[in-house]
């Protein structure tokens, strides 16, 4: 079978081994660490469900790709130029943990509660003054 030459050299990047060398092995351990970092911020804030397990996966895809463009981007590549202001994600991040800080005193965690205990369900539950303030945000 006959393939692109695009098509081969994608292949070729995506699945051969690219040694650390230069200063990428420290570019990696500063995202990670980096990563670390905001995982346990959101550890911290966030209650353990599905939906922080599903942001620490897809933490964890970011790390990989952020290294895997390092490892592909060629021996000694410097990175592009970090951007002087904070980006969006910077400001996205920490409007998102305000906003679990200012609802976490109203949410209600219900593990075998009484009303739950016999159907074995499990859920979360707000104060009713807390929706009309969910409500708007969403």
């Amino acid at each position: 079978m006959e393939f692109s030459t695009k098509l081969k050299d994608q292949i070729e990047r995506a699945f051969t081994y690219h040694a650390p060398a230069g200063d990428q092995q420290a570019r990696y351990s500063e995202i990670r660490d980096d990563a670390k970092t905001l995982a346990y911020t959101f550890a911290k804030h966030c209650p353990e469900s599905r939906e922080l397990s599903s942001a620490l996966t897809r933490l964890e895809e970011a790390v990989m790709h952020a290294n895997a463009s390092i490892a592909r981007s060629g021996v000694g590549a410097e990175p592009s130029p970090r951007p002087a202001v904070p980006s969006p994600v910077d400001d996205v991040l920490r409007d998102a943990i305000a906003h679990i800080e200012k609802l976490k005193d109203a949410i209600i965690w219900m593990s075998g509660a009484d009303d739950f205990s016999e159907s074995g369900r499990c859920g979360v539950a707000f104060r009713r003054d807390v929706l009309p303030l969910i409500a708007k945000k969403a």
